[in-house]
This record gives structure tokens, sequence and C-alpha cells, in this order.
């Protein structure tokens, strides 16, 4: 399947990251790594629905626009997100607009198009960056993950630096939730 080698991809590109920015905990520094990317972060009160922006100038230099209004976490998932785009998207448009509400709402219009492919894969990498499998294995030895723990899922997603919803998704996709 393509998909799934492309979300191969994201992981093993988010493990390169954190492997070449000698990141050993969480929670990841996305600033920093954006930084260390060569990517400029700036907050700027966006519409609702965009979560966030990759602008390409004349000269190769990138900037990421982040949304002021959204959470914390919200904005730590953009930056990664927009760092995937930069490592893996190196041909896209100049501007890049993620929107929100695309990405865990429901059954995307167009899904199988090349942007939503896009979309998918700097998802799949934002998750890998933010809560690489590595630290979750180490987290599991320690405890099992059960969804239907609320406080212990809320104080991992808080070690994290993500939202629950987020560590849902991932501890799912990795296969390292119990009680779903």
């Amino acid at each position: 399947m393509a998909n799934d080698r492309l979300l191969k991809v994201a992981e093993q590109a988010a493990t390169a990251v954190l492997q070449r920015h000698k990141v050993k905990e969480p929670p990841v520094d996305v600033e920093a790594l954006a930084a260390a990317e060569g990517i400029t972060v700036t907050y700027d009160a966006l519409e609702e629905s965009v979560s966030g922006l990759l602008v390409r100038d004349s000269s190769g230099n990138e900037t990421a626009g982040i949304n002021a209004l959204h959470h914390p976490n919200r904005q730590r998932f953009t930056i990664a997100h927009e760092i995937g785009h930069h490592l893996l998207h190196p041909n896209r448009p100049e501007v890049v607009v993620d929107e929100m509400m695309f990405y865990f709402r429901g059954e995307p219009r167009d899904k199988g198009t090349p942007e939503y492919v896009r979309e998918m894969q700097a998802n799949a990498f934002a998750a890998a960056l933010l809560m690489p499998k590595k630290f979750l294995l180490a987290e599991a030895a320690r405890r099992e993950f059960s969804a239907l723990d609320e406080p212990a899922m809320r104080s991992l997603a808080n070690r994290f630096g993500v939202s629950t919803q987020a560590l849902n998704f991932r501890l799912q996709n990795l296969g390292m939730l119990q009680g779903m």
C-alpha cells in the first residue's frame, strides 16, 4: 500500500530529526527543532479553521505561521506538522495553509488527492515527532495504557505536551492501547 509506505517514511524522518538533534525525552521542544531545521516560527491570530501555514520566500527561507488563538498543544502539533512539510515535501507550493478542521473530523471530501496524502503524511510525522515510539515504549514498560483510564491518559498527554486525542490516535496506530 502506497499510504503505508508514506507513513513509514514520515515515522523514519521524525526519528532521524530526533536523533540528529539528540532529543532524549519528552516533551519535544518543537520550536527549537524548527529553528535548527531553518524554519522561523511566528504566532499570529489566524482564522479559527486555520492551524498554521508554511511560507517559503524567494530566497528559500521558510516561516511557519502558527495560530496564536489555538491551544498550546494544538500549536505544538502544528509546528511539528510544518516541520514535516519542510522535510517531506520540499517541492510543494510556496505557501501551504493547513486547516484545522481537516485533521481529525469526519471523512475528508477529497481523500486520495495529493494534497490529502501530503497532509496525512505531515500529521503522521508530527505525531511521531511529538510522541516518539521509543519514548512511548519506555512508558509502556512502566505501565499499561488504557483508554478507559482518563487521569492516566491526561497525565501522559501532559508529559508529551499533546492532547489526549492525539495521544489516543498515536497509541492506537502503534497498537499500544488497551481497552479499545
